[in-house]
This record gives C-alpha cells, structure tokens and sequence, in this order.
C-alpha cells in the first residue's frame, strides 16, 4: 500500500459525510447577505490591533546576521531563517 492509496482511503468517508452535510444545510438554510464593515469600522479595528501589538513592534530594532559559506546545504540557512522571520521588529542581514 502506497502513501496515496492509503491517505484516499483516509479522506473518503469525510468527503462522503461532508458533502451529505453540505446537501442537507443548503437545502434547509438561505444564504444570509453579508455586509461589508464600514470604512470607520476598519480604521478602528487596525487602530486596536496595533495598539494591542505595541509592545512587539516597540523597543530596539534586533539585527540577525546569518552567515552563508562553501558547501552549505539549503536547510541550514532556511530552517532558522524561517523562525526569524516570526520576530516582528528585526532587520536579517545575509553575511
């Protein structure tokens, strides 16, 4: 048995169950009209969420060099460069 054959076997009474589900709630239920959020709404949603993240954005900008040499497989270079990357105020130099 293969990795596909065995994740199609795995997947098929979800796809089964899950399209009977979705027959049944569309045929009972109507669509409900969604509405768009004000301009204002926004601007005061972005204005909370960044005050909400201040204390991440704030204080002294972190400097990462990563140093790059001969012979250097991919994975040593992308593996913590991808945890970097979650850090929010940080400047990632390639050495």
């Amino acid at each position: 048995m293969n990795r596909r054959y065995f994740s199609r076997l795995l997947s098929w009474p979800s796809v089964v169950l899950g399209y009977s589900a979705m027959q049944s709630s569309q045929a009972s239920a109507k669509p409900a009209a969604v509405q768009a959020p004000s301009k204002q709404a926004a601007d005061e949603h972005h204005l909370a969420t960044m005050d909400r993240y201040a204390p991440l954005i704030g204080g002294p900008k972190i400097t990462i060099g990563m140093l790059v040499y001969p012979g250097m497989f991919l994975q040593d270079l992308v593996g913590p460069l991808t945890v970097f990357e979650a850090l929010m105020n940080k400047e990632i130099h390639l050495l």
